[in-house]
C-alpha cells in the first residue's frame, strides 16, 4: 500500500471515494497518518530537486515555496458518473485531485446534472523560496535523496506510464480515450510548449522575485476546502499532493471561427489570449498540483529540528557558538566587534508581533563610514554579503546603483492584461536578510520609478510592509526582511541604527573567514543562527521596573527619547538574550545594552 500511496494516488482516493464517509472522505486523514513524520514525507519525491521529466503524471510530490499570487476560485466537477455505452453500467467517479478524466474504453460521462456534483477550488501561483542560499538548497537535497534511498524509488512504478520526455516510448501507447480532450490538440503539444517559450509570444517569463536559473520551477497549486485563509502572499508553505502534467492543461490558440467550439478545447477560452497564456501555461514548464495536505514554515533552515533544540540546554555550546560568530562576523567587519555585535543581532531578529504603529522586533542597521576599496576590488558590502550567504538560509544582495533604482521595479504590481500580479524585488518570504550596498550609488537623479523604490525600501525599513500596487490603489502587506545597509556616511535609507564602523585591519577577508572554518565549525554556525532565531524570548515581571526607571532616568538626560527609543532598546536586549539562548531577559542582558548603545553614541559623536 505505501508504495501505491506514492505512484498511484488517485486510485487510492478512488477506494477511499467508493467507501464513501462524510466531508473529503477521510483523504486528508489518511495520508496524514501515512505522512505523520519528517522521515515519512522525506520518502515523497520533491519538485525542487527531481527534474520534472522523471516524475509521472499522477504521482504524488511535495513542493517546498513561496506563495506568490493568487487566482479566482474555480469550478471543477467533485463527483461525476460513467455510462458503458454497451452494457449500460454507471460507475461513479471522485473528479477531486484531478484536471483530466480518465475514461476507460466505451465509457463515456453521464450529463446527468443530479449526479454531476460540482465544487470550488483555489488556484496558487507558487515559486521556489527566493534567494535561498546554495548550502541551504544542498542540504534540502540531501535529505530528499536520503528519504528515497529509504523508502525506494518509487515514482515509476507505473509500467504503462511514459515520462514526460518520452514522446514515443516504446510500446506503451498513450490510449487516446484518457482523456475528453479534443483530437489533435496532444499531437501538437510539444510545438506549442516550445511556442510558449519564445520572447514575442505573449508567454510570460517565471515572475520570482529573485530569478534563478537553477532555482527550480513554479507550480500552479489547487487547494480545497476552506483553509484558504492560511495561505497568505509571501508565506512559505510545502504541499503534499497529486503532479498534474498532462499536456492537455496547455493553453492553445485554435483560430477557431466557431466561440462554441472554442470553449469546447478551452474553458479559458472566453478570455483574453494573454491572460488566458499567464493563467495556463505549458505543465511542462509550470506543473499543477493538487493539494492534499500542507503545512506552513515558520523556517526554511534545513538543520533547525525538533533534535537541534537540544543545542540550547548547552549554555557553553551557545556561548562558544556566540564567540564563534563574533570572531567571523569581527574578521569581516575589519576587525571592528562592536560592529560584529549589531551584526549578529540584525542576523538574528525577527518580527514577532504588531501593534497599530510598530513592527515588534523590527531591527534595520546601517554600517556608515564603509571603505571604498577600489574599481577593482569587490565592495566592502559584497565582501560581507559573501560571508552571510554561507551563513544563513536565505538573504538577498542590492547593489543601491542609480540604474537599479530607476529601472527596477521594488514592489508587485497588478498586470491587469493577464490578470496577475508581477512580483518585485521586495517580495521575500519571512526571515529573508536584505543587505543594501549604498556605497554603489553614484551622483545622478531618480526618476520617478527611483523616487517610489526608494521611498519603499524607506517604508520597509520603517514599518516592515510593502505596497502592493493594484495600479488604481495600493494595499499594504507585512513582511519581515531585516535590512542591513553599508554606506559611506549617514544612509539616505531612515529610520535604522546606524553604527559607524572602525576598521583595525586594512582590507576585508572575503569568504576567507569562511574557509578558514572547518565543516563542523561552519555546520555549528548555521544550526546557532538558526535554532536562536525561533527562541521566543519574554521579559520577566522583576525587569520590566527596572526598565521602566532606566527610561525614566534616561529622559531626565535626553528629552529627546521616545517610544521609539524605548522599543529599540527593548529589541535589543531581546537579541541579546536570544544570542546567548535564553528565552528570558536577564538584568546582565539589559546592562548589556546599555554598553553596546553608549559606545556607538560616543562614535556618531565623534565624527
Amino acid at each position: 500500500m505505501s508504495d501505491l500511496i506514492i505512484t498511484e494516488p488517485l486510485t487510492v482516493i478512488q477506494g477511499l471515494f467508493e467507501k464513501g464517509g462524510k466531508g473529503d472522505w477521510g483523504v486528508e486523514a489518511f495520508f496524514s497518518s501515512h505522512f505523520a513524520t519528517a522521515d515519512d514525507i522525506a520518502k515523497v519525491p520533491s519538485l525542487n530537486d527531481r527534474p520534472l521529466h522523471a516524475l509521472t503524471d499522477g504521482c504524488l510530490v511535495r513542493y517546498r515555496c513561496m506563495i506568490q499570487d493568487q487566482f479566482e476560485p474555480e469550478y471543477y466537477l467533485n463527483t461525476y458518473q460513467l455510462v458503458n455505452t454497451s452494457t449500460g453500467d454507471k460507475v461513479l467517479c471522485c473528479g477531486k485531485y484531478r484536471d483530466v478524466f480518465n475514461y476507460p474504453p466505451n465509457y463515456e460521462l453521464d450529463e446527468d446534472p443530479a449526479v454531476a456534483i460540482t465544487d470550488e477550488r483555489t488556484t496558487l501561483y507558487c515559486v521556489p523560496i527566493p534567494a535561498e542560499t546554495e548550502w541551504a538548497k544542498a542540504a534540502f537535497r540531501r535529505d530528499t535523496e536520503e528519504g528515497l534511498e529509504v523508502g525506494g524509488e518509487q515514482t515509476s512504478g507505473r509500467g504503462a506510464k511514459r515520462g514526460l520526455c518520452d514522446e514515443d516510448g516504446g510500446d506503451d501507447k498513450m490510449d487516446s480515450s484518457d482523456t475528453q480532450i479534443g483530437d489533435g490538440i496532444s499531437k501538437r503539444c510539444k510545438q506549442q510548449d516550445e511556442g510558449h517559450m519564445k520572447e514575442g509570444d505573449g508567454v510570460q517569463k517565471p515572475v520570482l522575485p529573485v530569478f534563478d536559473e537553477k532555482g527550480g520551477i513554479s507550480c500552479l497549486v489547487k487547494v480545497y476546502g476552506d483553509s484558504l485563509e492560511q495561505y497568505k502572499v509571501a508565506s512559505m508553505v510545502e504541499f503534499i499532493g497529486v503532479l498534474s502534467v498532462n499536456p492537455s492543461l496547455a493553453c492553445f490558440d485554435h483560430n477557431s471561427a466557431d466561440p462554441d467550439q472554442d470553449l469546447l478545447f478551452n474553458p479559458f477560452a472566453a478570455e483574453g489570449a494573454a491572460e488566458r497564456k499567464a493563467r495556463s501555461p505549458p505543465p511542462s514548464l509550470v506543473p499543477r498540483l493538487h493539494c492534499i495536505l500542507s503545512r506552513l514554515l515558520s523556517h526554511s533552515n534545513p538543520l533547525v529540528t525538533s533534535g537541534s533544540l537540544a543545542l540550547l540546554k548547552d549554555s557553553s555550546a551557545v556561548w562558544g557558538a556566540r564567540e564563534l560568530a563574533l570572531s567571523v562576523l569581527t574578521e569581516v567587519l575589519l576587525g571592528d566587534r562592536l560592529a560584529a555585535e549589531y551584526a549578529l543581532l540584525h542576523i538574528l531578529s525577527s518580527v514577532y508581533g504588531r501593534t497599530e504603529v510598530l513592527a515588534l522586533g523590527s531591527f534595520a542597521v546601517n554600517i556608515s563610514q564603509c571603505p571604498l576599496l577600489g574599481a577593482q576590488s569587490l565592495s566592502f558590502a559584497t565582501s560581507y554579503f559573501s560571508v552571510l550567504q554561507d551563513l544563513v538560509p536565505k538573504c538577498h544582495f542590492l547593489p543601491m546603483t542609480l540604474t537599479n533604482m530607476n529601472t527596477l521595479r521594488f514592489t508587485p504590481k497588478k498586470d491587469y492584461e493577464i490578470n496577475r500580479m508581477q512580483s518585485g524585488k521586495l517580495q521575500f518570504s519571512a526571515g529573508t536578510l536584505l543587505v543594501v550596498d549604498e556605497t554603489q550609488l553614484s551622483p545622478g537623479r531618480l526618476n520617478e520609478q527611483g523616487v517610489q523604490n526608494l521611498a519603499s525600501l524607506c517604508h520597509l525599513c520603517r514599518w516592515q510592509r510593502i505596497h502592493y500596487d493594484f495600479q488604481y490603489y495600493n494595499t499594504e502587506f507585512s513582511c519581515d526582511t531585516p535590512v542591513m545597509v553599508f554606506s559611506e556616511g549617514r544612509s539616505i535609507i531612515k529610520d535604522n541604527c546606524e553604527v559607524p564602523l572602525d576598521p583595525v585591519a586594512l582590507a576585508p577577508p572575503g569568504d576567507r573567514a569562511i574557509k578558514r572554518l572547518t565543516e563542523p565549525q561552519v555546520r555549528t554556525l548555521r544550526e546557532y543562527l538558526g535554532v536562536c532565531r525561533e527562541i521566543q524570548c519574554s521579559l520577566p515581571t522583576e525587569l520590566q521596573t527596572v526598565v521602566g526607571n532606566d527610561f525614566v532616568a534616561l529622559r531626565r538626560v535626553d528629552p529627546g527619547a521616545t517610544a521609539d527609543t524605548l522599543h529599540h532598546l527593548l529589541c535589543l536586549a531581546r537579541l541579546v538574550s536570544i544570542s546567548y539562548g535564553c528565552a528570558e531577559m536577564s538584568a546582565d542582558h539589559w546592562r548589556h545594552v546599555g554598553e553596546l548603545e553608549q559606545k556607538r553614541k560616543n562614535r556618531l559623536l565623534s565624527q
